[in-house]
C-alpha cells in the first residue's frame, strides 16, 4: 500500500510540476521582446508630398534653352534635332556643373577608420528631383538629341520615379583599399533594413525597398558596393497619414543606423545629415555660376561605372576631381549608362 501510495503521489507531483512549468514558460514568453510590426505606409494628402511631381524645373529648362541659342528652332513642336555632341560643348559643361553641384549638395559621408590612414566610406545621396533633372540633361546632351517638348519629356521622366510613391537614396560603400590584394582586408556589415529615416516629429521610417547586396558582408579589398534604399512618403499613425519629410518642419534629412559591425565587432551609431529645406526661402533663382562659360575635356562628361576611390577626397588631394567622378558615377547608376 505504501508503495502504491508513493507512486500515485509521485505521479500527481509530476503532473502539477509540469503544469506549473508550462505556466511559467508561457509567462516568460509573454515577457520576451517581440519584433515590432512594420509601419503601415500611406500617401499624404498634400500635393507637394511627392517631390518628384511637384519640383520646379526652371534651372534645367534654362540650361536646355541655352543650347537652342546656336541651334535652329524646330519647324514643329514634335520635331527632334540630332546634332554632334561637340556642337553642344557649352551647354554640356553647364549641365555637368549642375549635376556635380547637385550630387555634392545632396550627399553626406561617414567614414570608418582603419589602420595606416585607410578607411571605408559610406556615402548616402538623396536622389532629389533636381539631381534627376541634371542627369536627364546630361544624357540628352551627350546623345546629341534636342526636342522642342523638352519640359514635357522631363516631367515624364520625373513621373516615372514619382510612381513609386517613395523617397530614393543611393548608398555607396567605398574603401581606400578597394581592388587591392596587398593590404589587410576588413569586412563591414551594415544593417540596411534598420537604417532609419528620422523626421523632426520623432517619426522613424524603415526602408520600404532596398537592394539586398547592401545587406551582405562587404569586403574592403574587393570592388565598391552600391545600391538604392527607398523610404515611404508617409506613415499611418493614430492621427492619420503623417508626411515623413514635410518641409514645414524638416530642415534636414537625417538617416541613422545604430551599429555597423567591422570584422564582426560592433562599433557605434552613425548619422548622415543632408540639408533639406531652409527656414526661409530667400529666392527661387538658379545658381548663376553654372551659366559661366567653362572649358575642359568634353570626353570626361560621360557616365562612370564605378565610384572614385576615397583617396581622391582626402586632405591634400583635389576634392573637385573627386566630386566630378562621383557625379559621373551617380549619372551612370541612374541611367545604367555603362551596362
Amino acid at each position: 500500500m505504501a508503495r502504491g501510495l508513493y507512486f500515485v503521489q509521485h505521479k500527481w507531483f509530476m503532473v502539477v510540476n509540469g503544469f506549473l512549468i508550462t505556466i511559467i514558460m508561457a509567462g516568460l514568453s509573454g515577457c520576451a521582446p517581440t519584433t515590432p510590426a512594420p509601419p503601415i505606409v500611406c500617401v499624404p494628402e498634400s500635393p507637394n508630398a511627392n517631390v518628384y511631381r511637384s519640383a520646379s524645373r526652371e534651372t534645367a529648362k534654362m540650361i536646355f534653352q541655352n543650347a537652342y541659342q546656336s541651334i535652329p528652332t524646330p519647324a514643329s513642336p514634335d520635331t527632334v534635332i540630332s546634332i554632334l555632341p561637340n556642337e553642344l560643348s557649352g551647354p554640356r559643361f553647364m549641365a555637368f556643373q549642375y549635376l556635380k553641384d547637385q550630387v555634392k549638395r545632396w550627399s553626406d559621408t561617414e567614414a570608418i577608420k582603419l589602420k595606416d590612414l585607410n578607411e571605408i566610406q559610406i556615402t548616402v545621396t538623396f536622389i532629389s528631383p533636381e539631381l534627376i533633372q541634371a542627369v536627364y540633361l546630361n544624357q540628352i546632351f551627350m546623345d546629341g538629341i534636342l526636342a522642342s517638348d523638352f519640359d514635357a519629356q522631363l516631367q515624364t521622366a520625373l513621373n516615372s520615379i514619382a510612381a513609386r510613391e517613395e523617397i530614393l537614396f543611393l548608398v555607396t560603400v567605398t574603401a581606400t583599399t578597394n581592388n587591392s590584394i596587398d593590404t589587410v582586408s576588413h569586412v563591414i556589415d551594415i544593417p540596411i533594413k534598420e537604417m532609419l529615416l528620422n523626421n523632426a516629429g520623432n517619426l522613424e521610417s524603415i526602408p520600404g525597398h532596398d537592394d539586398h547586396n547592401l545587406d551582405q558582408p562587404i569586403n574592403s579589398s574587393l570592388e565598391p558596393v552600391f545600391g538604392y534604399v527607398a523610404y515611404p512618403l508617409g506613415v499611418l499613425q493614430s492621427d492619420g497619414c503623417n508626411w515623413v519629410l514635410d518641409p514645414k518642419y524638416n530642415t534636414n534629412i537625417v538617416i541613422t543606423v545604430s551599429d555597423i559591425k567591422l570584422d564582426n565587432i560592433s562599433s557605434h551609431p552613425y548619422t548622415w545629415t543632408i540639408p533639406y529645406k531652409p527656414l526661409i526661402e530667400t529666392n527661387n533663382y538658379p545658381d548663376q555660376s553654372i551659366f559661366i562659360p567653362v572649358t575642359g575635356d568634353v570626353n570626361l562628361i560621360s557616365p562612370l561605372a564605378m565610384p572614385p576611390n576615397p583617396k581622391m577626397n582626402q586632405i591634400g588631394t583635389d576634392p573637385d576631381a573627386y566630386w566630378q567622378d562621383f557625379a559621373r558615377y551617380v549619372w551612370n547608376q541612374i541611367t545604367l549608362g555603362n551596362y
